[in-house]
């Protein structure tokens, strides 16, 4: 598959330039609503691809996000040990 020049620019920018009407900010806002609704019973093998795609969200927003509070938010979150087996599976960190 070929990359637009689009594309390609946005993948070797060092900040997002559509935060945050980017599909990180749009995604982390939809599942901080959804797992914070305490009666809801959450599927396991859910849960886990959510999580994946959390930390891949969270790992953008670390390194493009133009606003630096939020990319220091996102550090923090990723230094927590709950990403652990994420981490372990990321090619980003081996």
């Amino acid at each position: 598959m070929k990359l637009t020049a689009w594309q390609v620019e946005m993948l070797t920018e060092k900040r997002c330039s559509l935060w945050p009407e980017c599909n990180c900010y749009s995604f982390l806002s939809l599942w901080g609503k959804n797992l914070s609704d305490d009666e809801k019973i959450w599927n396991v093998a859910d849960l886990e691809a959510v999580e994946d795609m959390i930390f891949i969200s969270l790992r953008c927003v670390q390194g493009h996000c133009p606003d630096k509070s939020i990319r220091d938010y996102a550090k923090r979150q990723l230094s927590k040990s709950f990403w652990d087996r994420q981490r372990a599976k990321s090619l980003m960190d081996h």
